[in-house]
């Protein structure tokens, strides 16, 4: 299975952003430093973050790979993942109770994997325990935002109970559906930018989330199809690796890998001694070196 004229156009996108690749090679490395920190008695913030450092180095190894071979425009499904991740790090970083926002994160998981908890109790008896630990977690959770949201409710219903326990309910299924946060992305950005001078990050929303969703919705067709060779009964698509998004596919994922991890070794408290002040060296110098051509096109 190969693309047309992969052999060539690959060796040509390893030369032409080599200094890309390095960048997003020296984040990863340097990354990967934190998870080889043995943790004694890890606590619910090292259960939380250890893992989403993991899934975010995963991604961004995805995001390169599919550079590598001239499909950047497919990386953004792994970007998007990045963002959400990368927003939520921030959040729990920023939160006045770190350890309530790491549990609430893990519930999530497990409110949004209910359906397989309850599948591994009926079809695979040997691993009851662990759905029962797990089950245990995301029935505390719920317990203490059910009890939050029933005083929420008492105070805006106090003689109304029909409808305190249907607030109850509706407040739980946005925690299911939002997360720890409870709010939607672009509002947590918003928050977070109150919290942290400077961020920008309800911008780099605005205009990063739509550009990065179009693959994950079907909505960027025009840009598989090669506009200025369109004829009438003749369409020109690019099905051969491509430097269309290489750029911004690579600078970003190695940025969100980057800042997760430090704030991931900031919260812990983890990492060599002056981890956080030379990952911070590596995305500075790197994104101020690296000269960012906006115009891609198929590599031949």
């Amino acid at each position: 299975m190969k693309f047309p004229n992969e052999d060539v156009a690959v060796l040509n996108i390893a030369n032409e952003f080599e200094s890309y690749f390095e960048y997003a090679d020296n984040v990863f490395d340097k990354s990967r430093e934190l998870l080889t920190v043995v943790i004694s008695n890890p606590n619910q913030q090292h259960l939380c973050l250890l893992p989403v450092l993991t899934r975010m180095m995963r991604l961004h190894y995805c995001s390169v790979k599919l550079a590598s071979f001239g499909c950047a425009s497919e990386g953004k499904l792994q970007l998007r993942a990045m963002f959400e991740n990368f927003i939520n790090v921030l959040a729990l970083e920023y939160s006045s109770d770190r350890t309530q926002y790491a549990q609430r994160w893990i519930a999530w998981d497990f409110a949004n994997y209910q359906k397989q908890i309850n599948s591994l109790r009926r079809d695979r008896p040997e691993l009851g325990a662990m759905a029962g630990n797990r089950a245990k977690i995301l029935n505390d959770v719920k317990m203490e935002v059910d009890s939050e949201n029933r005083k929420a409710g008492a105070r805006l219903w106090p003689s109304d109970q029909e409808r305190i326990t249907k607030y109850v309910k509706t407040r739980w299924k946005v925690f299911v559906s939002k997360g720890p946060s409870l709010q939607n992305l672009r509002d947590l950005a918003s928050e977070l930018d109150k919290k942290i001078p400077g961020s920008n990050l309800q911008r780099t929303y605005d205009q990063f989330y739509p550009y990065a969703s179009g693959v994950a919705h079907g909505s960027d067709l025009e840009s598989l199809v090669h506009s200025n060779n369109v004829e009438e009964n003749k369409i020109v698509l690019k099905m051969a690796p491509s430097t269309d998004n290489i750029f911004a596919l690579v600078v970003t994922s190695s940025s969100f890998l980057g800042r997760v991890s430090i704030s991931v070794a900031n919260v812990l408290k983890i990492g060599s001694p002056g981890f956080i002040n030379t990952m911070q060296k590596i995305i500075y110098e790197s994104e101020k070196e690296l000269t960012i051509n906006k115009d891609g096109d198929t590599v031949s």
